[in-house]
């Protein structure tokens, strides 16, 4: 085997990326190759200190660490463009050739990992800030460049200390509102694990939930970026006010809507809960998340009925009288659990 496809299988199989027969290759040559399996460990090595860079902004080292993936991707393409059906001499190289050449590799990507800006061994080590809402609880913040940042229930909110850096980078799991402070010489970038959502000076929601198959980002006025850094093709798409993307993470594609009610859709930052006609498994989620309780239905028609109600800093035994009202239904509540049962709907 040549040295490409050494590198592209063990680069593979370390981001979880390898089909059976890949890894299967690639124990076979393990066992069978000290040279291959000292280079398999040095590799690793560098790999698995992503997340014990010293100096360097994590957010840049994950987005240099895709980089390095597509690169290897390219080579294995255009390996296989390459590849001829006329039978042609096989040439071998000897692995003391191939791991050279891969310690080369192996060098260059350990720098361009572990030091993507800095190299001063003196580099103060950024604080990195995280703000995280329980269910049930909902928060304000002021960010360090001024920016103000509504973060809902059962959401993460992390950045570095002062925004240093030429980028003010966020992560977000949740949902947050976001009113940003103009400053075109340092872009605000919310990343939301596929998508990043780059912009100068907006007001706009974003949606990210862990358990949710999509991730949405609303902008109520001025403009924004929405991008998949890890995507090899350039998948920029801009957003203008009352436009919504919706990325869907099982087909790793977006689309543009037009057309939303902001009140509607921020409400939740005011302490207003909406259930817009919706199925009672829905509600008792978005009741578990908003009272940082445990919702349980009796049985499965209970599911199919369905509520529309606002409520507006109430407290749950209001919520419980609406939805006994609404759907003849009998609610309890015991502990931390909501018992919900009645008839149901069919």
């Amino acid at each position: 085997m040549d040295h490409e496809h050494v590198w592209v299988l063990i680069t593979k199989y370390l981001s979880k990326e390898a089909t059976e027969p890949e890894i299967d290759e690639l124990k076979k040559l393990l066992e069978s190759n000290r040279e291959a399996e000292q280079l398999f460990q040095q590799v690793s090595a560098v790999w698995n200190k992503k997340g014990k860079a010293p100096h360097s902004d994590r957010y840049q080292l994950e987005s240099n660490k895709q980089e390095l993936l597509r690169n290897i991707h390219r080579l294995e393409q255009e390996k296989t463009k390459r590849q001829s059906p006329v039978n042609k001499p096989t040439v071998r190289f000897p692995w003391t050739q191939v791991a050279a050449t891969a310690g080369i590799l192996l060098m260059a990507a350990a720098i361009y990992l572990w030091n993507p800006i800095e190299t001063s061994q003196e580099a103060a080590i950024p604080n990195w800030i995280l703000l995280e809402n329980p269910k049930g609880k909902r928060s304000v913040h002021r960010l360090p460049d001024g920016s103000k940042v509504y973060l809902n229930t059962h959401s993460k909110l992390r950045f570095q200390e002062g925004f240093n850096g030429s980028v003010r980078a966020l992560q977000l799991e949740g949902e947050a509102y976001f009113e940003v402070v103009k400053n075109p010489e340092k872009p605000f970038v919310v990343h939301t694990g596929e998508v990043a959502t780059k912009v100068l000076g907006t007001s706009f929601n974003v949606r990210a939930f862990a358990h949710e198959e999509a991730l949405q980002i609303s902008l109520v006025e001025g403009k924004v970026e929405v991008s998949n850094p890890q995507s090899a093709k350039d998948t920029a798409v801009y957003l203008a006010p009352l436009e919504q993307y919706t990325f869907v993470k099982s087909a790793a594609s977006g689309a543009i809507s037009q057309g939303f009610d902001p009140s509607v859709l921020t409400a939740w930052k005011e302490n207003v809960l909406i259930l817009d006609n919706e199925p009672m498994d829905v509600v008792a989620q978005k009741l578990e998340n908003w009272y940082g309780i445990s919702v349980q239905l009796s049985h499965a028609g209970i599911a199919r009925c369905r509520l529309k109600a606002r409520f507006e800093n109430e407290a749950l035994p209001s919520v419980m009288q609406v939805l006994e009202y609404a759907n003849n239904l009998s609610c309890a509540y015991h502990g931390d659990t909501l018992f919900i049962s009645g008839k149901g709907c069919y």
